[in-house]
């Protein structure tokens, strides 16, 4: 795998890039990931009362994901197969599987024509990881050094938390087989 982290993207210029990487742009669609975020808990929170989601708010979710879909394709266009190596590769993968993951969300319930239930557990699934796209907000908090700081060491800080968790887990679980 060395040769994959050796690849470099040729410099890219024009318009597209310039639109794409204006910070107008990034803020617009921080702020529709936060309106998105706000939205899927209010679907959330239908789904959880019982009642079927309205139309009008599956059409937002619609709106929601075409756009994310359209900005991600944007991104592709750009930067070609390089969208998948380049610096923002981490970022880059992670709006893709994210955008691919939401549109499944939307298309699966409509796809099973023998009027099966659908795996509703995986939807689930589904709409937290769309959820985890609040995350890319940090992106645009270029300007803000200190809170970027703040929530890029809280994001690295995952490991330790992770370990921590199995130690305490291991000790429980060896105390439980003492008593």
């Amino acid at each position: 795998l060395v040769w994959w982290l050796a690849i470099e993207e040729p410099p890219r210029k024009g318009a597209l890039l310039a639109f794409i990487t204006d910070q107008r742009w990034e803020f617009f669609i921080s702020m529709l990931i936060a309106a998105n975020s706000v939205h899927m808990a209010f679907m959330v929170d239908y789904s959880i009362a019982g009642s079927s989601v309205p139309d009008w708010m599956m059409i937002t979710e619609l709106c929601f994901v075409s756009v994310f879909t359209l900005e991600v394709a944007l991104r592709l266009v750009v930067h070609r197969l390089y969208f998948f190596v380049n610096a923002d590769a981490a970022w880059n993968n992670f709006d893709f599987v994210i955008v691919s993951v939401s549109m499944l969300d939307l298309v699966l319930p409509y796809l099973d024509s023998e009027g099966r239930a659908v795996n509703v557990t995986f939807l689930r699934c589904a709409r937290l990881m769309r959820l985890v796209r609040t995350f890319r907000v940090v992106r645009v908090f270029r300007y803000a050094a200190s809170l970027r700081r703040m929530l890029l060491s809280l994001a690295g800080s995952m490991t330790s938390l992770f370990w921590s968790f199995l130690l305490l887990f291991f000790v429980f679980y060896v105390f439980s087989l003492a008593t």
